[in-house]
């Protein structure tokens, strides 16, 4: 396998391990940052974050799409994947059948529903919802969706420079 294709999924690691929420935040907190200047520097840390997974969405399927064994199968890969994701968020007393549930799912309430996953406060429910999230507004194109999805994770780190400037204020860190 060439370097070339799987040089944009080399840094997913990397951003994975250095959660933004939990991680990035009380290092930049013990580093002096409070107030304003942590919540802009958060908002623009998780903004580009979540930039870059909608840039490595799209290069995923554009990578995906040409790979000769899968080129043929496009469709049946992309709706495994989308299943995969449904599986994570889908209601279990309503069982609903097709690739475009997520895209429904996520559409559900026009711009509101993306803003609300983007606002999520939990870290690892917050994952759960958002990586479908910005799939399904890459895979379908929706990029008000996208900016909805930025907007809601810009309030969610003001809270979160909040969380932890009471946290250290709390144990006097």
């Amino acid at each position: 396998m060439k370097i070339r294709i799987i040089w944009p999924f080399i840094p997913l690691p990397v951003i994975w391990f250095f959660n933004v929420d939990v991680i990035v935040a009380p290092i930049l907190k013990k580093l002096g940052m409070a107030g304003i200047t942590l919540t802009l520097a958060l908002c623009l840390i998780g903004s580009i974050d979540l930039i870059y997974h909608y840039w490595a969405f799209g290069r995923l399927g554009k990578i995906l799409s040409h790979i000769d064994p899968v080129k043929e199968n496009w469709e049946l890969a992309k709706g495994f994947i989308l299943w995969m994701i449904q599986g994570m968020v889908k209601n279990h007393n309503q069982i609903r059948d097709g690739e475009h549930f997520i895209a429904d799912w996520v559409k559900g309430h026009g711009l509101s529903r993306p803003f609300a996953i983007g606002l999520n406060p939990i870290p690892v429910l917050r994952t759960i919802g958002i990586v479908p999230a910005i799939a399904t507004c890459r895979w379908i194109n929706w990029r008000i969706g996208f900016c909805s999805l930025l907007l809601g994770n810009a309030f969610h780190f003001f809270f979160v420079a909040l969380f932890w400037d009471w946290l250290f204020k709390l144990f006097h860190l």
